[in-house]
């Protein structure tokens, strides 16, 4: 039904099934061979007929009908059982929109509310950096300290080089994912234990997104502090941001955490319905991520770091500025120390995303570097969250 060219090497086409249902086949083509497919794979999509219709103007909508033109559209996707999470959107300091959609937990039929707690995956990320960079401030580490010098049971395997605290949190390390990824562990240190597997680029040769990078700078926040990773989190980031509700406790831990949904690995479609995510449901966040959170404390943490309160300023340009090409998105991106960069409307934006196709989690923060406007969409289904929030972004920054 349609042919989205993303990239020289990443086309998605929108196909509809015999039963009435749409998909979007994702295709990605080689490097090295051109023309050979090197991966594909189906997500469920939207009726286009649908999506064409809740497209926003190019002219914007009217400031003070705003809530009403996000709610109708975010709706339509709850309707359709394409959205399940919380939304928020505010101008400023502001909040213009607050939304809850779906259930938290189908079998209990507990509805989602904006107070709900939410799986963030990588958006996580951001709290482990600012807290890195609290140190920083401290004059406690410095961000071009050897990651041995705070963790030296850290060892890749063949490898003596120097790797930094700055390399670690731009992915430009030449650390890869390592296996006892998702695996229960005492700590971040006893995580890093595990990590023995060669390196996979020379250090600062170029950016390869990997979660490990974070564990080990979890566990230099712990050797520092000689604290666990939630407390170090608490004092150094959660409490100056007034983030009140944020735990690094499991999901089955959580009490009001909302249950991930995805759909069953032989039915991508959905013709069967959601069923639980529970591969992760019983694990502690790292530093990587998965902290459950609120929309309103993550809108606490954006506030606190644009107005200073979590950093000085010099660490709060650092945090704020982009470091290194992001390749492999969908949109052109950048990276930083635990941020993405981007822009909407042509604003540029910071913030982060987190989950992933059928994952049970799709989360996304864009805020404008210009302080006017921040989208933050948690969802706790499919791979809905983060398109909506681009969206939503995309909608609001072209507001005058």
């Amino acid at each position: 039904m349609q042919t989205h060219v993303r990239s020289p090497r990443h086309v998605d086409l929108v196909l509809a099934t015999e039963r009435g249902r749409f998909l979007s086949a994702v295709i990605f083509t080689s490097a090295r061979e051109p023309g050979k497919i090197s991966s594909l794979f189906l997500l469920p999509a939207r009726d286009p007929a649908k999506v064409a219709r809740e497209a926003w103007p190019e002219s914007g909508v009217p400031l003070d009908r705003l809530p009403r033109e996000i709610e109708w559209r975010i709706a339509e996707q709850a309707r359709d059982q394409f959205f399940y999470g919380t939304v928020l959107v505010a101008r400023g300091d502001e909040v213009l929109f607050r939304g809850a959609y779906g259930p938290a937990n189908i079998q209990t039929s507990t509805p989602n509310s904006v107070d709900t707690l939410f799986n963030s995956a990588s958006v996580g990320k951001m709290f482990t950096s600012a807290a890195i960079l609290a140190l920083v401030d401290q004059g406690r580490i410095s961000l071009d300290d050897p990651v041995r010098r705070w963790v030296p049971e850290f060892h890749a395997a063949g490898s003596d080089q120097t790797i930094t605290l700055r390399q670690l949190l731009s992915h430009t390390s030449g650390v890869g994912d390592w296996p006892a990824q998702f695996r229960p562990h005492a700590s971040q240190r006893a995580a890093v234990a595990t990590m023995n597997g060669p390196l996979i680029a020379e250090p600062g040769a170029r950016m390869y997104y990997s979660n490990a990078n974070y564990v080990l700078l979890g566990a230099v926040l712990e050797a520092v502090t000689g604290k666990g990773l939630e407390e170090a989190l608490r004092d150094l980031v959660f409490r100056p941001a007034s983030m009140t509700a944020t735990t690094l406790a499991s999901g089955a831990e959580a009490g009001n955490g909302a249950i991930r949904y995805h759909f069953a690995e032989d039915d991508p479609l959905g013709f069967r319905g959601h069923v639980p995510h529970l591969e992760t449901y019983g694990l502690r966040a790292d530093a990587s991520g998965g902290a459950y959170t609120t929309i309103d404390d993550l809108f606490a943490f954006h506030r606190s770091l644009y107005h200073g309160r979590l950093l000085s300023a010099a660490l709060t340009r650092e945090m704020l500025s982009p470091v290194v090409d992001f390749p492999g998105t969908p949109r052109p991106s950048r990276y930083g120390f635990g941020m993405r960069f981007g822009s909407c409307g042509g604003r540029q934006t910071f913030g982060h995303s987190g989950g992933g196709p059928n994952a049970g989690v799709s989360n996304a923060t864009y805020a404008t570097l210009d302080g006017e406007w921040t989208v933050i969409v948690l969802s706790n289904a499919n791979a809905a969250g983060e398109e909506l929030a681009i969206s939503l972004c995309e909608a609001v920054s072209r507001l005058e």
